[in-house]
């Protein structure tokens, strides 16, 4: 008798510990099958974190291109200013310099000699209003 409650004893233990290891397996299975579970939400977390911030950088870097391509676009058109700014003095320079020569010179002899505004617009190639500023200019000098 003592035999087989020993069995009865070992196998009882043996169950019991077959069991418990079972019980142990299986709470550790659920546990990890939570954590994989777990592991796969932060996965495609960090992938749509991961697509953010790629569009975001390439959002960046087209804006920082067309930044610079703006940039460049401004100094050209300075530079284009500056050109014409320049080419604008030097017209006026030359056609400042005009009035003591060429057709202005060749204006105040007309009137001088006692020609009309209409001369002055035919044989000059002068606007009206050139001829008649020319015209009183002249007739100011004469009377100082």
């Amino acid at each position: 008798m003592d035999a087989t409650i020993l069995v009865w004893g070992f196998i009882g233990l043996t169950g019991s510990t077959l069991i418990g290891a079972i019980s142990v397996s299986v709470y550790t299975l659920n546990k990890l099958k939570r954590l994989s579970v777990g592991l796969d939400a932060v996965r495609l977390e960090q992938d749509v974190s991961d697509n953010k911030f790629k569009q975001a950088t390439n959002s960046i870097t087209h804006m920082g291109k067309r930044i610079l391509g703006l940039e460049s676009d401004i100094k050209n058109l300075n530079e284009k200013s500056k050109v014409r700014e320049q080419q604008a003095q030097h017209k006026s320079q030359q056609q400042s310099s005009h009035f003591g020569s060429g057709h202005y010179h060749q204006a105040r002899k007309i009137v001088d000699l006692g020609g009309n505004e209409s001369d002055l617009v035919q044989d000059c190639g002068l606007t009206r209003i050139e001829a008649q500023m020319i015209k009183v200019l002249q007739s100011k000098n004469k009377a100082s």
